[in-house]
């Protein structure tokens, strides 16, 4: 077959300390004829590549007219979420207030007296914030809160860790477990040590996520990374 260069452009990522889960992908796509290079920066040798996958959204002006591109262009964090909810996967319950009043009404719905805050700008945990409401008291979404963009969702009862899936066309490519605490405990953003993040995840959540890669796919969306958690009544995707 013909060898095939992919860029993985991600303005978060050091090429040079790859998690363990990624260093995993890039081996299985090498078995396959694919080479996929990591670049933390805009690059001239990025864009020779024969398909860019982009790790965030960036400027259209970085990217010649005629360059294949995969990556989340389309969809903000909200929507993302939408449509995996209208297409039946297990979404964790989430909302999308327009005032307190109707953050209120949804804190109410889950019987909740506390929700996680997420703005649709944010990336590694910045902007993720649990918010707890006394009872009696009208909750107060966050300045700024953009209903067409950001999410409150109820918080997982069960298993406190994450389980991050990377998607591509829907296929799964690798699984690794983030250590992460309950988010309502104090330091709930820290993660435990890299070398015990490597998964193995069931046939269930495999064909889950598959089908949820196929629908994200129909947006334009080729490569994905889905947050999972486990809810005391199985799992439920909680970021994308």
């Amino acid at each position: 077959m013909t060898d095939i260069d992919i860029a993985w452009l991600d303005l978060t990522q050091d090429p040079r300390d790859l998690s363990p889960e990624r260093k995993t992908v890039c081996d299985l796509l090498a078995a396959q004829g694919i080479r996929l290079v990591h670049f933390g920066a805009r690059d001239e040798a990025m864009l020779q590549a024969d398909l860019i996958v982009l790790g965030q959204p960036v400027s259209v002006d970085w990217l010649p007219d005629d360059k294949k591109v995969l990556g989340l262009r389309t969809l903000n964090r909200r929507t993302r979420l939408d449509v995996l909810a209208e297409n039946g996967l297990p979404v964790q319950p989430y909302g999308a207030p327009s005032d307190d009043g109707e953050f209120a009404d949804l804190l109410t719905e889950w019987n909740s007296d506390g929700a996680v805050v997420k703005l649709d700008w944010s990336f590694r945990r910045a902007g993720v914030t649990f918010l707890s409401v006394e009872r009696g008291q009208l909750p107060s979404l966050p300045l700024g809160f953009d209903p067409t963009m950001d999410v409150v969702m109820q918080p997982v009862i069960g298993d406190p860790r994450t389980l991050k899936v990377d998607l591509f066309a829907g296929h799964v490519l690798g699984a690794a477990w983030l250590d992460t605490r309950a988010i309502a405990t104090a330091n709930w953003q820290m993660i435990g040590v890299r070398e015990q993040w490597p998964a193995c995840i069931s046939a269930e959540v495999d064909e889950m996520l598959a089908q949820a890669s196929k629908v994200l796919l129909q947006y334009g969306c080729g490569y994905a990374s889905v947050d999972v958690m486990f809810a005391q009544d199985g799992p439920r995707i909680i970021e994308v």
